[in-house]
């Protein structure tokens, strides 16, 4: 009987040091894409202002670029009627210029798309 109590005992003691070392994790159930690279968010941001404003690529001259955590999938430009992922979202902010007219363009980029939005919304 005594080597029971002592089992137990001891296993008791055992028990809150075992647990100590591993932390819980949190999963919200949302993979989230990786973002791309800036020299490849800068290469997004290039080909859509290429393509909506019929412009040459290569004109279009980098100011800069800084990577941002969007508070959502909106990238910073939600649109009325839409619903968004709420979920940190990196990305970057690229502002372009055109080399012929002097003006310039901000692109948000994120994981796997960029967007023109007005800012001032």
């Amino acid at each position: 009987m005594k080597k029971m109590y002592l089992w137990l005992f001891l296993t008791t003691l055992h028990l809150p040091f075992s647990f100590a070392h591993t932390a819980p994790t949190i999963s919200t159930g949302i993979e989230q894409p990786a973002p791309p690279s800036m020299a490849t968010a800068i290469e997004m941001a290039r080909q859509l202002l290429a393509e909506q404003n019929h412009l040459a690529a290569k004109s279009l001259r980098k100011i800069s670029a800084n990577a941002v955590q969007w508070p959502n999938s909106s990238l910073g430009c939600p649109r009325p009627g839409m619903m968004y992922t709420q979920v940190l979202t990196p990305g970057y902010r690229v502002t372009l210029m055109d080399s012929f007219t002097g003006k310039e363009y901000v692109v948000h980029v994120g994981p796997g798309r960029a967007l023109v939005c007005d800012e001032r919304e």
